[in-house]
């Protein structure tokens, strides 16, 4: 989920964004998990920033091998996030 985000804030390239789905899809590990989507999504993020004392810190990627901390995020930007990982599982998330 981060590492969509952060494309689609621009902060990585679409080539990177498929070389870390395809790295997951090598691991056989499931990039969405329809749990964690829409609202439930919204609400767990809440809950981490009270956890965290109310200041909510995000790991996102400047590039790969790269992080930055944010501690504000975009619930639209999430939302498209979760929409786009939904869309990878269901193609396979196979890129060239």
């Amino acid at each position: 989920m981060d590492s969509t985000y952060s494309y689609l804030k621009g902060m990585i390239s679409e080539e990177d964004l498929h070389r870390i789905i395809n790295l997951f899809q090598k691991l056989n590990f499931a990039v969405h998990i329809p749990e964690l989507s829409g609202e439930n999504l919204l609400k767990g993020l809440e809950e981490f920033r009270e956890h965290l004392g109310g200041q909510l810190t995000i790991m996102l990627l400047d590039e790969i091998g790269k992080g930055v901390e944010v501690h504000q995020m975009d619930s639209t930007v999430i939302s498209n996030s979760a929409d786009k990982l939904q869309e990878f599982q269901e193609e396979g998330f196979k890129f060239a």
